[in-house]
């Protein structure tokens, strides 16, 4: 039944196991995710997708429960009197979901296929928007950069997935021929394995005990509280109700991990709140799926 999310477990066990067995290439595989598979994803997703204005009502969910998580996990930085390193790792994590590697499979599963429009609709305008623009900029905070506007308006400007997202956009008013997009399907499809794996060479038993109690934190609020305010607050629109509940549920995004790494936040943190979410989703989602 969840067979998308038991192949990013594996995932993370064979970059686990190479890391053992050979050593940490997870920098340069980072480091091909962020440059050419998640533009391509973002490009794949994006240029063929037609909106219709009644669904923009799942947008408006996704919105809510990321800017919501955002909150929270400010709240509980500050609770915690965590540095900038941490802190950033805390309102991405507990703000941005896997709604996309973790996300589909459990939609697919628990709803059909025909319910994966909505789920993607939350993950390119939520999810995937959010990390592109508003990501770089926690992570530039976090990592104590210059946080002026002009600094971070160019961080943002100059993140390639948000480069994407404008080319995307813009590629619209043309007909790409058909190698470009079988060309961006093929880069996109590196993407969930090559992070995966990646961050499967970033866990280690040790960090993960040693950040047990805030990644329990983390989880409790990402999973938790945010997708019991979406229930409060969700009109009754069927399908995409359900949709949104869960989506608003899963557990931190692959990419903030990514994102740890590459501003030097707390890494450790990071990989395990995206580690331990994942199985932590096991348990989870049915429960939101029979509370919607």
């Amino acid at each position: 039944m969840f067979e998308g999310v038991f192949l990013i477990f594996c995932f993370l066990m064979i970059g686990y196991g190479l890391k053992l067995a050979k050593k940490d290439y997870s920098d340069v595989l980072i480091s091909f995710c962020i440059l050419v598979a998640f533009p391509a994803l973002i490009i794949q997703k994006l240029y063929p997708m037609k909106i219709a204005i009644g669904d923009l009502s799942i947008v408006a969910v996704a919105i809510f429960s990321i800017v919501f998580g955002f909150f929270v996990g400010f709240l509980l930085s500050r609770f915690l009197k965590l540095e900038r390193a941490s802190a950033a790792v805390v309102i991405m994590a507990c703000g941005l979901g896997n709604t996309s590697f973790v996300g589909f499979p459990f939609v697919e599963a628990l709803y059909g296929a025909d319910a994966l429009g909505y789920a993607l609709l939350f993950d390119q305008f939520g999810s995937f928007l959010f990390l592109s623009i508003f990501g770089s900029m926690i992570a530039a905070w976090g990592a104590g950069r210059d946080s002026s506007p002009k600094k971070l308006a160019k961080s943002v400007l100059t993140f390639p997935p948000f480069i994407a997202i404008l080319a995307a956009l813009a590629l619209k008013l043309f007909e790409l021929p058909s190698f470009v997009l079988l060309g961006t399907d093929k880069l996109a499809a590196t993407l969930l394995p090559l992070v995966t794996i990646a961050v499967g060479m970033k866990i280690d038993v040790s960090h993960i005990k040693e950040n047990i109690n805030n990644t329990a934190a983390i989880l409790a609020l990402k999973m938790g509280v945010v997708p019991l305010a979406v229930l409060l607050i969700l009109p009754p629109l069927g399908i995409v109700s359900k949709v949104a509940l869960i989506e608003s549920a899963m557990p931190p995004m692959v990419m903030v991990a990514v994102f740890a790494t590459r501003y030097g936040l707390n890494e450790k943190l990071a990989v395990s709140a995206v580690a331990l979410g994942v199985f932590a989703s096991f348990a989870v989602i049915p429960l939101f799926y029979y509370l919607g």
